[in-house]
């Protein structure tokens, strides 16, 4: 039986592990950080299917989690309408989700180093790159930050501004998690309590950046990452495998990367299942997996793309909360298309 080794401890990375390990396989995960640590992300999992999450065995990890049922959003300081959302979706943080996946795939039997970054050849035979999303052009800014005592008006809010958005997630002990996506030129200080809210005010969330001014931030949950890449690795990765991040990053309005991570997870887990066990030739696998991923992901990675200039785009932005209201953006139905 071949080993399968995993670079990056991420969703992708943890999942794989733990869906490989269920098969008694042999693998090793590297990770250059440690647990639990905070990251750039919506923090809430949504477009999962039952099944899915019987299959990842994430029912005891996410059990007692917040569930939110509906979303309101905003454009700039204006509600633009509140939707019930078709499924719920379940709010906990990359602090808490990473480690316990983590702890979780040691108490199986795999093997987890932290603190070192893979060494073996990205393109040899069983080894998968999940580590980290790829770098782009000085476009895109992602921040994120916890609060405690901030007011709420729904479990999930959507705030839309001029050329970046944010998104409120209420997850585990009380905290809110505040993501964006906001412009290049919109970068404040990473690691200042005020980098969120000085970076929300360029791009019009001033009643948003107030709101955050008012709470308490959790200065060690301040984090942020420059050259953000969104869309499909269109480099290829030569004869690498690569999952969640490195491979796809759709835009976070949709609210579907961390279900995307993982559902690339469950795209590679059959093919590497057989080369383990000597049925399936090692191009084959990467073939087959990369295939995968383009069938389940085409679809979103398509649209999401299309539909964020409508919710961003300083001339188009003015529309947004008639679009929204009117159905001319159906909620219900781009939902489903982008998950």
């Amino acid at each position: 039986m071949r080993e399968i080794n995993i670079t990056g401890g991420g969703l992708a990375g943890l999942a794989l592990a733990r869906l490989l390990r269920r098969e008694s396989l042999a693998v090793t995960v590297v990770e250059a950080g440690a647990y639990p640590r905070h990251r750039v992300c919506g923090e809430f999992i949504n477009g999962l299917s039952e099944g899915e999450i019987d299959a990842l065995e994430l029912k005891g990890v996410v059990a007692g989690q917040p569930r939110h049922r509906e979303t309101v959003w905003y454009c700039g300081d204006r509600l633009a309408g509140r939707r019930e959302l078709p499924t719920p979706a379940i709010g906990i943080s990359r602090w808490k989700l990473d480690a316990d996946m983590a702890a979780d795939l040691v108490a199986r039997g795999g093997v987890l180093k932290c603190g070192e970054r893979g060494a073996v050849d990205a393109a040899a035979e069983g080894h998968v790159l999940t580590c980290g999303r790829r770098r782009g052009p000085a476009r895109w800014l992602g921040l994120k930050a916890h609060y405690t005592d901030l007011q709420m008006f729904c479990g999930l809010e959507m705030h839309l501004g001029n050329g970046g958005y944010a998104g409120l997630t209420a997850v585990e002990g009380g905290r809110v998690n505040v993501c964006a996506l906001l412009p290049a030129a919109a970068a404040a200080r990473v690691g200042a309590a005020s980098a969120l809210p000085a970076a929300l005010r360029r791009v019009g969330l001033d009643a948003l950046a107030r709101r955050l001014e008012n709470a308490q931030v959790d200065d060690a949950s301040v984090t942020g990452i420059s050259h953000l890449s969104l869309g499909w690795d269109r480099t290829g990765s030569g004869g690498s495998l690569t999952l969640g991040d490195r491979a796809a990053v759709i835009p976070p309005f949709t609210g579907n990367g961390m279900s995307m991570a993982m559902q690339s997870a469950l795209c590679a887990a059959p093919f590497l299942t057989a080369w383990a066990f000597g049925e399936m030739p090692w191009p084959d696998v990467v073939r087959r997996t990369r295939e995968a991923i383009r069938r389940r992901f085409a679809r979103r990675m398509s649209l999401a793309p299309k539909v964020q200039p409508f919710l961003i785009a300083p001339g188009l932005r003015r529309l947004s909360p008639l679009l929204l209201r009117s159905g001319v953006l159906p909620f219900e139905w781009l939902f489903h298309r982008l998950r």
